[in-house]
């Protein structure tokens, strides 16, 4: 089934950004729950986190997602 490049774009942002959106939570809860063990300091997993993790996949969701088009549309090319 051929999608609409655009659509295909959007779909493959998505993905990209849920996919390090959750890692980002993923390493920063582990980070501190890590600190919280080792070194015995506070709990901290704030709304701050949060934000910060959304800001790092937006970033690089659109990063890797212009690298995987342009891989995607070059091979696409190379192949024809």
């Amino acid at each position: 089934m051929k999608y609409h490049p655009l659509l295909r774009f959007i779909m493959t942002l998505f993905i990209w950004f849920t996919a390090i959106f959750i890692m980002a939570v993923v390493i920063s809860f582990s980070i501190r729950v890590l600190a919280f063990y080792w070194i015995g300091g506070d709990y901290l997993f704030s709304y701050v986190d949060i934000i910060r993790a959304f800001k790092i996949a937006l970033y690089c969701a659109l990063l890797c997602n212009f690298v995987s088009w342009f891989l995607y549309r070059y091979n696409k090319n190379l192949n024809i």
